[in-house]
């Protein structure tokens, strides 16, 4: 796995995606977790492989029931969308669900965001927004973004409009992706401007 790594980012020795590939797929054969991962990666991609999704799901399935919470993520976006396996929502809350008792925040936030809305599975709003608490308490803009959100209609959670306040800048702060920066700085204007509206009045 560790010569895989050198190989993938050219670390003392010319960059070769295929010997990476070679090198993980040594390691994933011998059962370690991590190079099962990082060989579904380059499947997924295709990077020093043929593009083959039904490979990536092969290894982030070994590697998500070796207790990878990545790969345990991944493998249920993938069956939920019906990507490399056949879609079953059943299993892919099970994957969120076990990534998510993880503490991976990602997972808490998906997870979080489906019991909320009841998408795919019996709505539980409390659970839900306890879900995408932790993974916003872990500095994790979108759930940052949604509990700003969640604060300032009421929905799911109580309405508290200095909560809503708080998150919205600590979105705000902490976004670095265009989209997620984009979407931080609207909800912050749009409570300004319905503050302002509602002082006005």
């Amino acid at each position: 796995t560790n010569i895989g790594v050198l190989y993938q980012y050219g670390l003392g020795i010319p960059r070769s995606m295929k010997k990476a590939a070679e090198m993980y797929e040594k390691a994933a054969q011998l059962g370690f977790v991590t190079a099962q991962y990082d060989l579904a990666n380059l499947y997924y991609d295709g990077n020093g492989v043929g593009r083959d999704r039904k490979q990536a799901a092969r290894w982030y399935t070994a590697a998500a029931q070796g207790g990878h919470a990545k790969a345990q993520f991944y493998l249920a976006q993938m069956y939920e969308n019906g990507e490399g396996v056949e879609e079953d929502q059943n299993a892919a809350l099970q994957w969120y669900q076990k990534a998510s008792d993880q503490g991976f925040r990602d997972a808490q936030y998906a997870l979080g965001n489906k019991l909320i809305n009841g998408n795919n599975v019996d709505a539980d709003p409390a659970k839900g927004s306890d879900l995408v608490l932790k993974a916003a308490e872990q500095k994790y803009v979108p759930a940052q973004i949604l509990m700003g959100q969640l604060y300032w209609r009421g929905k799911a959670v109580p309405k508290n409009l200095i909560e809503a306040y708080v998150w919205a800048s600590q979105a705000q702060d902490n976004a670095k992706a265009p989209r997620d920066k984009k979407r931080a700085e609207d909800l912050f204007e749009d409570m300004q401007e319905r503050h302002d509206a509602l002082t006005a009045s």
